[in-house]
C-alpha cells in the first residue's frame, strides 16, 4: 500500500511539474515571458515580454490564444489575437518588446494563454509557443 501511495505521489508531482510554464530560448530569443493575472472582476491580462541579445528587425508575439476551462483539464480556445491585425504585438529594430493583452470573459472559469513568441533579423527568424500559468475568474 505504501508503494502505491508513493508511486501516486511521485506521478502527481511529475504531472504538476509538467504543467508549469517553461521559459525557452533560441539563437534569436533569449527571453520569453507570458504573465497572466486577474485585472478585474471578469478580466484577465496577459503581459508578454520578448527579448534578444541584439537588435531585431521584428520581435514580439505573433499570436495569443486565450483558452477557457470549467474543470481545469479540458481547455477550449475562446479568443485569438494576431499580430496581423494588432501591429503593437511586434516591435521593430529593438532588443526587447513588451505587449499586454486584456480579455474579458465569464467568471467561474479558469483561463490560460498560448503565446507564440517571434524574432527576426536579416539572417533569419525563430518562433515558438509557450503556455502561461492558469488564473481563475
Amino acid at each position: 500500500m505504501k508503494r502505491v501511495l508513493s508511486l501516486v505521489l511521485i506521478l502527481s508531482l511529475l504531472a504538476a511539474a509538467l504543467c508549469l510554464p517553461a521559459a525557452r530560448s533560441s539563437d534569436y530569443i533569449s527571453r520569453s515571458d507570458a504573465l497572466i493575472a486577474k485585472s478585474g472582476t471578469n478580466s484577465i491580462s496577459i503581459k508578454t515580454t520578448t527579448g534578444s541579445g541584439s537588435s531585431m528587425t521584428s520581435i514580439g508575439v505573433t499570436t495569443i490564444v486565450i483558452e477557457q476551462s470549467a474543470n481545469g483539464t479540458s481547455w477550449t480556445p475562446v479568443r485569438t489575437y494576431s499580430s496581423r491585425y494588432t501591429a503593437a504585438m511586434l516591435g521593430h529594430n529593438v532588443m526587447t518588446h513588451t505587449y499586454t493583452q486584456t480579455y474579458t470573459g465569464p467568471v467561474n472559469y479558469s483561463y490560460r494563454a498560448l503565446v507564440t513568441f517571434y524574432a527576426a533579423d536579416k539572417n533569419g527568424s525563430d518562433s515558438f509557443s509557450l503556455y502561461s500559468a492558469v488564473v481563475r475568474l
